[in-house]
């Protein structure tokens, strides 16, 4: 029906400005909030900037390199390894590797890469110093074990992807005798975790940051399909596309050209200036790396007819321990440079151990639970995501929460005072394993990796650890 005395923009005017809707809208306060106001919220402004810092040495397998931070800017929000590795592959065969199969002696099974996640493997230590005192230690080992419950899905697939981690199939394996540029990002104060805020270097002027580097030899860092001990491709031939070559010779081969990646935040005078005055305190997560070995000894339980095989191992760390995250390897594994297995294939489960206990002060302060517990219960409680691995965690923070928007970023919530804590040791259980051939008896490495919170403080123009333990 057709009414000339009413329109559609009167009924419009009629809803938004009649009566008390007047002092929803015009309220005349400096807190009034439009809903069609255009204005976005504001953010002070900076300027992002990302370096490369060649290192300090030449960079070579089995030895030591160091890097001192270049850091102009007025706050660090990342720093990371970039890492191109050569190749045992001649180079008229390095692209034709991503296309077809590369295998060894004519056999089609029997091929030859760089370790699974071998951006973490190249690393036998990685420490941190500020001038020269040590801020960071820890290696490349303890960095992917830790890692595997670390972040979401979606952004542990990029992460593992950019330091070479892949699905351990054959092809993986060749593909990975070639790999593109890799990443691996190091655990600094304020950008080791998603989620920190960076590390202001605005109040650190006068301050002078090194990273120091054990790289692992060579020999130590290829794996086969094959059973070589200390595999070495370079003695061999090789097969591609119907071509046969000989690889090249171990002095023909190159070494790795790695460089330090920063990426910093220029602020505005202002705020730079009232940033430089601020005393700051920047927890982050310390690791403190207990590595052992299990000989003979330990298993000869097994060998008498027992079927338990009871160790104790002392563990060294400081500063409140937030988890403990403990991970094994058979001798075979090692010799194998198959570092990234942690499963025990004499048992069914995979696992090394029947039941892990924490004794401190002589008093059970984590009774001895299974496997279920500390691989899957504690995971599903309180990581980030399962790392599907024989990965023993002991997790005293209150672990993450869906509320969170970003759910890997981390703050101190518990954990145990181990500065006081009177002889902290783990007893193990141990599962049977099967015996080295190469060496004759049975042997296993484990690493208890404690993440401890530490405190850095800025102030009056310096900074430094809070507690020397």
């Amino acid at each position: 029906m057709n009414r000339n005395q009413t329109s559609i923009e009167g009924g419009l005017y009629d809803l938004v400005a009649r009566g008390a809707k007047d002092v929803y809208f015009t309220k005349d306060e400096k807190d009034a909030i439009n809903p069609f106001d255009w204005r976005y919220e504001r953010y002070p402004a900076c300027l992002p900037e990302i370096r490369y810092t060649n290192p300090l040495n030449d960079v070579r397998f089995g030895q030591r390199v160091e890097w001192e931070f270049d850091l102009p800017a007025d706050v660090l929000v990342e720093a990371t390894l970039v890492i191109t590795l050569p190749t045992w592959l001649p180079k008229e065969y390095v692209v034709g590797n991503e296309t077809n199969l590369t295998y060894a002696d004519g056999d089609p099974s029997l091929v030859y890469g760089y370790v699974n996640g071998i951006a973490y493997f190249l690393f036998e230590s990685i420490q941190i110093f500020q001038d020269n005192l040590l801020l960071q230690e820890v290696s490349g080992d303890a960095l992917y074990a830790a890692g595997l419950t670390k972040g979401s899905w979606n952004q542990a697939f990029l992460t593992e992807k950019l330091a070479g981690v892949h699905d351990g199939s054959a092809l993986s394996i060749a593909r990975n005798a070639t790999p593109s540029s890799l990443e691996l990002q190091i655990p600094m104060i304020g950008c080791g975790w998603e989620g920190d805020r960076g590390l202001p270097l605005c109040g650190l002027r006068q301050t002078v940051f090194r990273l120091r580097c054990k790289l692992r030899p060579l020999e130590q860092l290829v794996e086969t399909t094959g059973n070589e001990p200390c595999p070495a491709p370079w003695l061999h031939r090789f097969t591609q596309g119907g071509s046969t070559f000989s690889a090249l010779s171990r002095i023909e081969i190159g070494q790795p050209v790695i460089t330090l990646r920063t990426k910093q935040l220029y602020l505005t005078n202002e705020v730079r200036h009232e940033l430089a005055k601020m005393t700051i305190e920047i927890p982050y997560i310390r690791y403190f790396e207990n590595q052992f070995v299990l000989n003979a000894l330990d298993y000869a339980s097994f060998e008498r007819g027992s079927g338990t095989a009871l160790v104790t191992r002392f563990l060294d760390a400081n500063y409140t321990v937030e988890r403990i995250v403990t991970f094994f390897r058979s001798s075979q594994n090692i010799t194998a440079n198959r570092l990234w297995n942690f499963t025990n294939i004499t048992s069914p489960d995979g696992q090394f151990y029947n039941t892990i206990e924490l004794i401190i002060a002589g008093q059970p302060r984590e009774d001895p639970w299974p496997s279920d517990v500390w691989q899957q219960t504690v995971i599903d409680a309180k990581q980030e995501r399962s790392s599907s691995r024989t990965i023993c965690i002991i997790d005293w923070s209150r672990g993450w929460r869906i509320e969170e928007i970003a759910p890997a970023k981390r703050e101190p919530s518990s954990g145990v005072n181990f500065t006081t804590a009177d002889r902290p040791m783990l007893n193990l259980n141990l599962q049977n394993v099967a015996i080295n051939p190469s060496l004759g008896y049975k042997q296993t490495a484990f690493t208890s990796l404690c993440e401890s919170w530490a405190l850095y403080r800025i102030r009056n123009g310096s900074g430094g650890l809070e507690y020397a333990n």
